[in-house]
């Protein structure tokens, strides 16, 4: 049971925190899970549905029920989701290897940046270059990569790990609608 205290104090912080009020920091917000799409599912995607179906059909076999082949499409949309979080993440990385001055930026240089574009400050001076000390041209690129993007690769896992899991109940729920066919047809 909370205190008074605390119960005061919880509904002082929900008034100050607000999200944006700018219509410019709503529409951002609004974008906020649209910079890869892994958040949608491949079933729930139309692009995605030719593919889905074909490898249905190759899992499902020809001889499978509507339940199975119902199923059977489950297991290939959490395959291809799996397949989209690891190209995904590939890419990533890849074009930060390909880029010759790659340069993850301070977090006094994003600071910067962000007030820049949110507020026009300073308005006087002219945009920094990248500090140099920053710049990655050297054997340890790949190791300074995989750390500056640590985050957005954990990321990427949390989404990884979301599709395996479902392609791991699809892939249950198939072979126990294909043992039940089994059991149907020998009585």
């Amino acid at each position: 049971m909370s205190s008074e205290r605390r119960r005061s104090a919880n509904r002082v912080n929900a008034r100050t925190s607000t999200g944006p009020r700018t219509a410019a920091g709503k529409a951002r917000s609004a974008r906020n899970a649209q910079r890869h799409g892994l958040s949608l599912p491949a079933l729930g995607d139309p692009a995605w549905s030719a593919e889905i179906t074909a490898l249905g059909r190759k899992i499902a076999g020809e001889d499978a029920s509507a339940e199975q082949w119902q199923l059977a499409c489950r297991v290939a949309a959490a395959h291809i989701d799996v397949m989209r979080v690891r190209q995904a993440r590939h890419q990533m990385v890849g074009q930060a290897l390909k880029d010759p001055n790659y340069h993850q930026p301070t977090n006094a240089e994003l600071r910067e940046n962000w007030l820049r574009r949110e507020y026009g400050w300073p308005a006087d001076e002219a945009p920094r270059e990248p500090s140099e000390s920053h710049t990655i041209d050297t054997p340890g690129k790949y190791a300074q990569i995989l750390d500056d993007l640590s985050i957005r690769l954990g990321l990427m896992g949390r989404y990884e790990r979301r599709a395996r899991s479902r392609l791991k109940f699809a892939i249950r729920a198939f072979d126990v609608a294909c043992v039940d066919a089994i059991h149907k047809k020998t009585g």
